[in-house]
């Protein structure tokens, strides 16, 4: 495997609280996912998939949804799935996302 640049930004939409929007693609690649907060609001944050490939959609308060708050950031080690995110409020929220490599 050849050498990347690590961490490198990954290019999001903006969250809305209408629809859970896709935020980073899968990767076999990446051995890490950090995911930080830009908005005023609550985002939450969920796989695309479940352990049994059910698709999964980022639902705020919602089961297996994890919450970042405003200003806040989370990495998920060993992580090299895709995840999506919905916001509590508000339909133009910012999320800066950066994928760590090997």
């Amino acid at each position: 495997m050849g050498t990347y640049p690590s961490p490198a930004s990954i290019k999001t939409p903006n969250v809305g609280n209408a629809a859970s929007v896709q935020i980073a693609p899968p990767n076999l690649g990446r051995v890490a996912l950090y995911v930080f907060n830009l908005s005023v609001n609550v985002i939450w944050l969920s796989p695309t998939v479940s352990t049994d490939q059910t698709p999964l959609a980022a639902l705020a308060n919602g089961v297996g949804s994890i919450p970042i708050q405003p200003g806040a950031g989370l990495v998920f080690q060993n992580w090299n799935g895709a995840m999506n995110a919905i916001a509590q409020a508000g339909a133009t929220n910012a999320v800066s996302v950066w994928e760590y490599y090997p």
